[in-house]
């Protein structure tokens, strides 16, 4: 699953660059909206290579954020062991 996102390199004004990234979320759809109020914004298709192009137009990379089918994305429930961060592996996305 590809999502859009924005990527940049700044410097800052002691000389030094900060690269910061942030994800593009939107309005979550019936299939989200009983988890979240907002989604990230998948890319399908071939919207992530035009999206990634950079001779593609800011214009037109807009136009390629648009909604996707309810069926994009699937969902289950799974346990708490997900909430920390030292915990890795198969659990962390086990149906409950």
């Amino acid at each position: 699953m590809l999502l859009a996102g924005l990527w940049d390199n700044n410097p800052k004004a002691s000389g030094q660059s900060i690269d910061s990234c942030t994800l593009i979320t939107t309005a979550a759809n019936s299939a989200m909206s009983s988890i979240h109020d907002r989604m990230p914004m998948p890319l399908v298709g071939q919207a992530a290579q035009l999206w990634l192009d950079p001779g593609y137009k800011t214009e037109q990379a807009v136009e390629l954020l648009t909604a996707v089918d309810e069926s994009f994305f699937k969902t289950q429930a799974v346990s708490s062991y997900v909430n920390n961060v030292r915990n890795q592996g198969p659990e962390c996305i086990a149906a409950v």
